[in-house]
């Protein structure tokens, strides 16, 4: 059975911190829940040779869980990011969500996991229609148990992992 974990507060911007990792997409639960309506979400995955239907199948249930502002890294994660925006614009006419509201997203190709980790942590700040209710943060890792201790490390400790990337030392 796979655990997700919370590991308290972030200090930044005071979201409850959860952390989930699986070998595999069939791993992760098929129900998760947090501790707010809304959160954001950090996937770190390799997933150059997914499929739409793969992408679509961690992507859809966590917006209908209430992801808010969706991050992704590692190869393949420009196209994490454009599939989640073609669901985004479905999901949100299914389930009555308001035409002014969206779901942010990015994706970090071309930083390390460390830099989209750092953005993850501080720079995550939903559209305003989510700023009261996004009260938590998720980090996923697929698939790689060394990205996934990395992103516990600093999930466990975010205010020394924000000094150890501030002063170059991670």
């Amino acid at each position: 059975m796979i655990n997700l974990q919370k590991f308290g507060k972030d200090p930044i911007n005071e979201r409850d911190l959860y952390f989930l990792s699986v070998k595999d997409l069939n791993e992760i639960p098929s129900d998760i829940t947090l501790s707010s309506p809304n959160f954001a979400c950090l996937i770190v995955w390799d997933s150059w040779n997914a499929t739409v239907d793969e992408i679509s199948s961690i992507a859809e249930p966590l917006l209908e869980y209430g992801c808010s502002y969706f991050c992704s890294w590692g190869p393949g994660c420009e196209r994490v990011h454009d599939i989640i925006d073609e669901i985004d614009s479905k999901t949100f006419i299914d389930l009555g969500y308001s035409e002014e509201s969206f779901v942010m997203t990015t994706w970090h190709n071309d930083e390390t996991l460390q830099e989209a980790l750092y953005f993850f942590l501080n720079e995550t700040w939903p559209d305003e229609y989510y700023e009261g209710t996004t009260l938590s943060s998720l980090a996923i890792v697929i698939g790689n148990q060394e990205w996934s201790e990395i992103v516990k490390k600093a999930l466990m400790e975010p205010g020394k992992f924000n000094n150890n990337y501030i002063n170059n030392e991670c």
